[in-house]
């Protein structure tokens, strides 16, 4: 396995541990090593993003845009039919969502 997919491992053995610990709302897509795919709870909180930096993007127009762009994979990949209509910063292992934090 190459390094990114160690990381994406470990990225999405992480994601479920703290899902399972904060109970948050998500689904997982298929394969050996499923990836977490977070959903907005009622409180408007987002687990792929800190508190603080989830509240930011909402209030920025650009932001805000990207959290609502579909992942093109996601209707294949999901176990859900929730993620059906999934973001791409949804994913645990979303490059562009670490950065963002």
């Amino acid at each position: 396995m190459n390094l990114g997919g160690l990381l994406r491992r470990e990225l999405a053995e992480r994601a479920q541990e703290w899902t399972r610990e904060h109970g948050l709302p998500h689904c997982l897509s298929y394969g050996q090593s499923p990836a977490v795919c977070f959903e907005r709870d009622k409180d408007l909180r987002h687990g792929n993003f800190l508190a603080v930096t989830y509240r930011t993007m909402l209030r920025n127009p650009n932001w805000r845009r990207r959290l609502q762009k579909v992942h093109l994979q996601g209707r294949k990949s999901s176990q859900n039919t929730r993620m059906e209509s999934g973001g791409k910063l949804d994913a645990c292992t979303s490059f562009d969502a670490l950065l963002m934090n």
